[in-house]
């Protein structure tokens, strides 16, 4: 068979397998066979190389390209029964029987399907065959990774028994690097890069697929509230968003503030602030990329001075129904406004200050309360005693009388709480 017939034999049975149909019944479709593709779906399987020669006993290898389904798995056979073996990778190994015969790739979808006999190729077992050149093909031939990112090659070696390669990148380090099992690493910006396979067999022969990296994106944070204002000594809680990641890079931030502005929790974000009043800055770098950072500002305010009460004086001793006068002092506001209370009922009174004691004897207490700030408050004790006695007075003073007559004297009682006829 010639190379132009074995082509021609191909491509029919390529467009055979695309249509779907068989020979005996072009309108026959796959999904009605119980065994093919879905209906719409074209598979194509590709063998290379199509046709070669090899000397008896010896190998060559085979690979194959499968279109028209995520499934890209093959089976391989050859046709004629003593026409040698091949393996699950498409390595055939040729009879010692000179002769030509064929090598098969099969899908999985097309096993039941009498007109879909996948993709062949070719083998002429003759003895002084020439030797078929060494190929190599890396498979995918095109890929975009993510600056950082992996992506697994695949190399195919033809024309030798020794399958194996050296992977390399190109132009070099700046394009990443890869494993010696073909996975592929980008670097951490994006660049066009080379993937290249070289044959071990023959390091002439090489194969290569080309890289797109693409930048990953930017990291950025964000920090909330981006202001606040507290009280010094106060707290508040910060929050950040970090956008721009990968799979595999933390969202997380470290927080921070320079020395004398408080501190804060390098993980939670609640900033405890100084003793001192000042304008602060709370930082938040990414735990994924520490130059990558957002910033929020503190303005600490120093409390209002507390208010100050006193009262003078603090303490006192009167006589039943006796008086004092108390003053107050407020400090710290401008409003100095107070208002006069007595503490116990019964304990006399107060107004503006004036205290005028009860007539029971006993501790009283007088309060005087700041009007700026109701809870701040002061007291005086004051102890009192019985009702004092001031004078006693006989009246009239003097009279006359004739004998045997009568005068009526009355007595009057002076005390602190005043003058009373005598009882």
């Amino acid at each position: 068979m010639t190379r132009q017939s074995l082509i021609a034999v191909a491509i029919a049975s390529l467009l055979s397998a695309a249509c779907g149909g068989s020979s005996s019944d072009p309108g026959a479709s796959p999904s009605s066979t119980g065994g093919g593709p879905a209906a719409g779906q074209t598979v194509v399987v590709v063998t290379s190389p199509l046709e070669t020669s090899v000397e008896p006993g010896s190998s060559v290898q085979f690979t194959a390209q499968v279109t028209g389904s995520a499934d890209t798995s093959v089976k391989w056979s050859v046709d004629e029964a003593d026409g040698g073996t091949i393996d699950a990778t498409g390595l055939y190994t040729a009879p010692a029987t000179e002769g030509s015969y064929h090598v098969r790739a099969e899908h999985p979808s097309q096993a039941s399907l009498p007109a879909m006999k996948g993709g062949s190729g070719v083998v002429h077992v003759k003895k002084g065959a020439p030797t078929q050149p060494v190929a190599v093909t890396v498979s995918p031939s095109t890929a975009t990774v993510p600056a950082g990112g992996s992506k697994g090659f695949a190399a195919a070696v033809t024309g030798s028994t020794n399958l194996s390669v050296t992977w390399s990148v190109q132009p070099g380090s700046s394009c990443g690097s890869i494993s010696a099992a073909g996975v592929y690493t980008a670097p951490p910006a994006g660049a066009t890069c080379t993937v290249v396979a070289t044959s071990t067999a023959d390091t002439t022969k090489s194969g290569s697929a080309v890289v797109t990296v693409t930048p990953a994106p930017v990291i950025s944070v964000a920090v909330s509230p981006g202001s606040a204002s507290i009280a010094t000594g106060g707290t508040v809680t910060f929050s950040a968003t970090v956008s721009g990641t990968i799979a595999g890079q933390s969202s997380a931030v470290t927080w921070s503030v320079p020395t004398g502005s408080g501190s804060i929790s390098a993980s939670s974000g609640v900033y405890v602030a100084p003793a001192a009043a000042g304008t602060f800055v709370v930082s938040a770098a990414s735990v994924a990329d520490p130059s990558r950072t957002a910033t929020a500002t503190v303005t600490v305010t120093a409390p209002p001075p507390v208010v100050a009460i006193s009262i003078t004086p603090a303490t006192a001793t009167l006589d039943a129904c006796g008086t004092r006068t108390f003053s107050a002092s407020v400090t710290n506001t401008a409003n100095v406004a107070v208002t006069w209370t007595v503490v116990e009922t019964g304990g006399g009174t107060v107004s503006s200050g004036a205290y005028v004691a009860p007539t029971a004897p006993g501790t009283y207490h007088v309060m005087v309360v700041s009007q700026a700030d109701p809870s701040r408050s002061a007291q005086a004790t004051i102890t009192v005693g019985a009702e004092k006695v001031l004078a006693v007075a006989v009246v009239p003073g003097s009279g006359t009388v004739q004998a045997n007559g009568t005068l009526a004297f009355a007595a009057r009682v002076t005390t602190t709480c005043g003058t009373f006829a005598a009882q």
